[in-house]
């Protein structure tokens, strides 16, 4: 360990750029109301809250540039926390992200290693990059779960059209990756950096100039105590296998909103690949869709 402080008592992921990092103040004052932090004085409630968090480029994406959260979103978040299966799409920090010209989001995948450890993780994918191989029109790494078909040439040739439009070079795609595990400081670290080789799998091109990518390794601690550095190569390798998954699931998932495309809405790829079509939608179901994406934005926000 090189500092004094050895665990986190939250982790914060938001929208907003810079201006999203309010919410992570939010998450501290929640938990320093219940006492819940790294002691630093006699009293119980003289405490601070250690909360790492990172944030996606999405301002604007809502139509309204000041749309972004604040610190009471993050106390509405962390007071939802719960172990319930987390919502996908574009939902939470997800709201207005985006994946190489379509719609991002926000993912989670989850598998049990041959000896029983659990690993997990969530990302919310607003790459510059594309989750999506434009030549086959599916995934770049495989998900069967999503019971994805290769679309037919005309959607693939729409999806090649899209991924070239010009967008702004301001994306982060940032997750967490979480074992059951006991992990060092320094096993932690390993496992952060072999689940960016996951990101680098599912997200192609990643860890550009413009992403600035993010991922957290957090290990609980309730299973197996004294892991070895040789005992955690499982872990790092579920993390790579964990993390593709999320990112390619992440646009099938989101719902369409006015700012930027679904894959189903513009080129109707997940409409072929996932055995259903979205109809087409007249004036008025445009119209309700647009303003369920900024309330979904405004209210649901980024956290």
């Amino acid at each position: 360990p090189e500092n004094l402080v050895q665990q986190v008592h939250a982790i914060c992921l938001t929208g907003g750029s810079a201006f999203g990092l309010a919410a992570a103040d939010g998450v501290m004052g929640w938990l320093a109301e219940r006492s819940i932090g790294f002691p630093v004085g006699d009293s119980p409630d003289q405490v601070v809250p250690i909360v790492p968090s990172a944030v996606i480029f999405d301002l604007g994406r809502g139509g309204v540039w000041s749309n972004r959260p604040t610190a009471q979103f993050g106390a509405i978040a962390a007071g939802r926390a719960s172990d319930r299966r987390t919502r996908e799409g574009t939902v939470g920090a997800g709201a207005g992200a985006r994946s190489g010209g379509i719609k991002g989001g926000q993912g989670t995948a989850g598998r049990r290693l041959a000896d029983g450890t659990r690993i997990g993780a969530l990302a919310v994918v607003n790459s510059i990059g594309s989750v999506v191989d434009p030549g086959s029109g599916l995934p770049h790494h495989p998900v069967p779960a999503l019971g994805l078909r290769r679309p037919s040439a005309a959607d693939r040739a729409r999806l090649r059209e899209v991924s070239a439009l010009p967008t702004r070079p301001l994306n982060t795609t940032i997750g967490v990756v979480a074992t059951d595990a006991t992990l060092t400081p320094a096993e932690a670290t390993k496992l952060a950096q072999v689940a960016h080789d996951g990101l680098a799998r599912a997200v192609r091109p990643a860890h550009l100039m413009t992403d600035g990518d993010t991922i957290f390794a957090l290990a609980t601690g309730t299973r197996r105590a004294g892991l070895g550095p040789a005992d955690a190569a499982p872990e790092a390798g579920g993390s790579i296998n964990c993390l593709p998954r999320q990112p390619s699931a992440s646009p099938t998932q989101s719902p369409a909103v006015s700012f930027s495309p679904t894959a189903t809405q513009r080129f109707r790829l997940f409409g072929t690949c996932a055995r259903r079509r979205s109809r087409p939608m007249d004036g008025d179901a445009r119209a309700e869709h647009d303003a369920a994406g900024s309330r979904n934005l405004a209210e649901h926000g980024k956290v």
